[in-house]
C-alpha cells in the first residue's frame, strides 16, 4: 500500500513531497503580481490605474469562471481564471494597502492596515442601496 504524496511516518508526523505541494496558482499569481505591482509599477503610474485594472482582471477572471462547464478542461475552464484573478487581486489590494498606510508614523503602522482591512471588508456592507 503506497503513501502518495502526503503520506503519514511513524510517530504520527505527516511527509509532504515538495513537488506534490507545490504553490497554489491562485497564491502564485497573487505573490507574483503584489510584489511586481507595489515594487515597480506603482511608483510609476500610481495606485489608481494598478486598482481599477486589478478590479477589471479579478472581475474578467471570476466572469469566465462562471462560463465553466461540465466538459471544461482544467487548464483553460479553471487555471486560466484563477490565475487571471489571483493576478487582479495582486493588482488591487497591495497598492489600495500600501497607499493607505503610506505616511504613517511606524507606531502606528498597525492601526492604519488594520482600518485600511476593515474598510476593505465593510464597505461593500456599508455602501448606500439604491
Amino acid at each position: 500500500m503506497g503513501r502518495g504524496p502526503a503520506g503519514r511516518t511513524g510517530r504520527g508526523q505527516i511527509r509532504i513531497k515538495v513537488k506534490a505541494a507545490g504553490i497554489s496558482p491562485i497564491s502564485g499569481g497573487l505573490i507574483v503580481m503584489a510584489n511586481l505591482s507595489t515594487i515597480v509599477l506603482l511608483p510609476r503610474v500610481g495606485p489608481k490605474p494598478l486598482v481599477a485594472s486589478g478590479m477589471l482582471a479579478a472581475a474578467d477572471g471570476a466572469a469566465w469562471l462562471a462560463r465553466l462547464g461540465p466538459h471544461s478542461g482544467y487548464a483553460a475552464g479553471v487555471l486560466g481564471p484563477i490565475i487571471l484573478a489571483a493576478i487582479g487581486l495582486g493588482m488591487m489590494i497591495a497598492p489600495a494597502i500600501n497607499t493607505g498606510t503610506f505616511g504613517v508614523a511606524p507606531q502606528d503602522a498597525g492601526v492604519a492596515s488594520a482600518t485600511v482591512t476593515v474598510g476593505h471588508s465593510s464597505a461593500p456592507r456599508s455602501a448606500p442601496r439604491c
